[in-house]
């Protein structure tokens, strides 16, 4: 089991203090029920500031070398990492992702603050090479000859500077303390949903800011994934993706690490309900995300702290 890596972030030796624990009762409506429920009437509250979510972090104090803004990781002054190598991206289960590309040596990756793990990184490149857990950070995008793609995906730290994954380890530990997860209330697992998609819920296509164009801030990126800082971020961000935490795979090798099976909700609830937009437009389409604060924790004991889709909840 890989518990050294311990996920990096959130994977702290927090006890559940008082934790309380309580059984749904017959009949009672599922957490996966209540945010899907009333998708096309419930009235989403507003944004809501940093400063009136105690679960989240500054990250304009925290990150001490931001990339173009806060939730970014780069080098002194705010330039953006170069890769040292051409290399794949890949997604949480070990497979290609970020659109199939090969992100070629000298381009420029913007991070996602603190994001960082470990996966088994299956390249058809390597075939003969034993697949094991190596170190990845979150790359939301890169530049390379003057056209910037969007990725998505997770890139192995081999690709890059060995001040990234020094950078981002230490980042996610402040970010750690910061928060005192530690001295929260938290209430007994709930299962993770399996078939969680954005699609099952019509909201593929719609986004959590307005006058969106991109891949930026889109619904389908907050399934399968915890948020770290949620609803607004500053810097026209909708949370910062901190980590993919899909339901436990048939296979629990093919993802290098142990499996998540549950969420456990922070006592008392504390949720955040964000509105959906259409491309490029300002007015909500009256769809919504409804998130919940919490970790999840894999069969090593290593807990990861975040928020997540209620729709991912069973």
């Amino acid at each position: 089991m890989e518990l050294e890596h311990a996920q990096r972030i959130g994977a702290g030796t927090a006890v559940d203090h008082g934790a309380a624990h309580h059984d749904a009762a017959p009949g009672k409506t599922t957490l996966a029920h209540q945010a899907s429920a009333g998708g096309e009437h419930a009235k989403p509250i507003p944004f809501m500031q940093l400063r009136d979510v105690p679960e989240n972090v500054d990250l304009t104090r925290l990150n001490r070398h931001p990339g173009f803004d806060a939730n970014r990781l780069g080098r002194a002054g705010g330039k953006p990492f170069a890769t040292l190598r051409a290399s794949h991206l890949f997604n949480s289960d070990g497979a290609i992702g970020g659109y199939g590309a090969l992100v070629p040596a000298g381009a420029h990756v913007f991070i996602n603050a603190g994001a960082i793990t470990k996966l088994v990184c299956r390249d058809p490149q390597m075939r003969d090479v034993p697949p094991k857990p190596i170190e990845c950070v979150y790359v939301f995008e890169y530049e390379h000859g003057g056209h910037v793609h969007s990725a998505g995906a997770w890139m192995p730290t081999t690709a890059l500077p060995a001040i990234v994954a020094s950078e981002q380890t230490a980042l996610a530990q402040r970010i750690e303390h910061e928060r005192g997860d530690a001295h929260r209330h938290f209430e007994r697992g709930l299962p993770l949903r399996q078939g969680a998609s954005p699609e099952r819920d019509g909201v593929a296509n719609l986004y959590t800011y307005p006058n969106q164009t991109g891949v930026q801030n889109k619904a389908k990126y907050y399934y399968g994934n915890l948020a770290l800082n949620l609803p607004h971020t500053g810097g026209e961000r909708v949370g910062v993706l901190s980590a993919n935490i899909p339901a436990a795979p048939p296979e629990p090798s093919v993802h290098g690490m142990d499996p998540y099976r549950e969420f456990y909700a922070e006592h008392p609830h504390r949720e955040a309900v964000l509105p959906l937009f259409a491309e490029k437009s300002a007015h909500p389409t009256g769809k919504h995300l409804r998130f919940l604060y919490g970790y999840v924790k894999n069969d090593a004991g290593a807990r990861l702290y975040g928020w997540i889709n209620m729709s991912c909840l069973a």
